[in-house]
């Protein structure tokens, strides 16, 4: 399994790849690594602050060895912000079958009233040098064009509004591709609960039937297709629905 972890500068990404590597033994890749190396030796004539240009050279070397660890079997994370919109066109069905990509983006009411903590714990994993050259509003417009690109893409991500609890759960192989799906469907649950209104998270279509995973109200959920439309809550469902799901085919995942 691969791990991409992107987001803006100051949301955790460094953390994040830690944690899995203390609870999961996992190793990271940071492309901030990759970046100074490459530019302390020689061998890249850009500055740190240059990032499309640094997207733009380091994205080929890096997609090359999460394909490197595909072929492998290894699983790999990898963290950065130079992880480009549309990366996915980059790997085949099968390689993507292999990857699972997580945004970290803060809201901006976040940001404005936990300015303190985000400086406070800037560099609890790496001790940076300089990290004087941001400003909020800078961290804020960022964090923006992420959650616009995640939704242009249909990217998972994972949007730290209240409190910072950010973590990834991964299940043991044999049960991933339920588990990879739960929390998809979870997390999408998750932000429409947010908006407090009717919304449809989920759309799956087999060689059979389609079907649609909307939120309503009061917490729960309703599972539907042409045929069929169940009330409950979320959990409950999830495992009807997979009882179907792995006696089918599944052509295509839609983030709605």
């Amino acid at each position: 399994m691969i791990i991409l972890i992107s987001g803006a500068s100051h949301t955790g990404k460094t953390a994040l790849a830690q944690r899995v590597l203390e609870n999961y033994h996992i190793p990271y890749l940071s492309i901030d690594h990759l970046k100074m190396g490459l530019i302390r030796s020689g061998l890249l004539s850009l500055t740190p602050q240059q990032d499309e240009k640094l997207t733009g050279t380091l994205w080929p070397v890096v997609r090359e060895i999460i394909r490197t660890a595909i072929e492998n079997h290894q699983n790999l994370v990898v963290e950065g912000i130079y992880i480009p919109e549309g990366w996915h066109l980059d790997f085949s069905s099968q390689e993507l079958e292999e990857i699972r990509y997580c945004c970290l983006i803060m809201t901006e009411d976040y940001i404005r009233s936990h300015l303190s903590d985000i400086r406070k714990y800037a560099d609890i994993i790496e001790k940076r040098i300089d990290d004087t050259g941001w400003t909020p509003e800078e961290l804020a417009a960022d964090n923006r064009r992420n959650l616009e690109m995640c939704r242009t893409y249909r990217y998972p991500y994972i949007l730290i509004d209240h409190t910072y609890d950010v973590n990834l759960e991964l299940t043991p192989p044999g049960n991933t591709a339920k588990a990879l799906l739960w929390e998809t469907v979870e997390q999408m649950f998750q932000n429409a609960r947010s908006r407090k209104e009717e919304e449809p998270i989920l759309e799956i279509v087999t060689d059979t039937h389609t079907y649609d995973i909307v939120y309503f109200e009061y917490g729960s959920i309703y599972l539907s297709n042409a045929l069929d439309k169940r009330y409950g809550k979320l959990r409950e469902l999830f495992d009807d629905l997979w009882l179907i799901l792995e006696h089918r085919k599944i052509l295509s995942l839609r983030i709605r």
